[in-house]
């Protein structure tokens, strides 16, 4: 997985739907927003408060339950763990159901 760094989560969003080298479960880093998350399938996923254009996962959901809807089943626990630990590193806040 790769991280990548973008001015805006608008700019992050429109980047996971068209660049190719943006692949699922990697790292998003939105640093003028203080919004870390990671793509899941088409989705960008906040881990933080703040989320910007980002989404967020149902609180009652587990990062172990999703999986990717494509033809290889991946999880996303170590994506999760990821954008938590950058978040952590950035000192922005995390969502209560960050728990990655």
């Amino acid at each position: 997985m790769n991280t990548h760094y973008f001015g805006s989560t608008g700019e992050a969003y429109n980047a996971c739907q068209t660049r190719e080298d943006i692949k699922n479960g990697d790292v998003l880093v939105v640093e003028s927003e203080k919004v870390v998350g990671f793509l899941l399938d088409a989705w960008c996923v906040a881990v933080t408060v703040e989320v910007g254009a980002f989404h967020t996962k149902a609180e009652d959901a587990k990062w172990e339950e999703l999986k990717t809807y494509g033809p290889t089943p991946i999880s996303f626990v170590p994506s999760a763990k990821a954008a938590v630990a950058e978040a952590k590193r950035l000192g922005y806040p995390l969502r209560p159901d960050s728990d990655a």
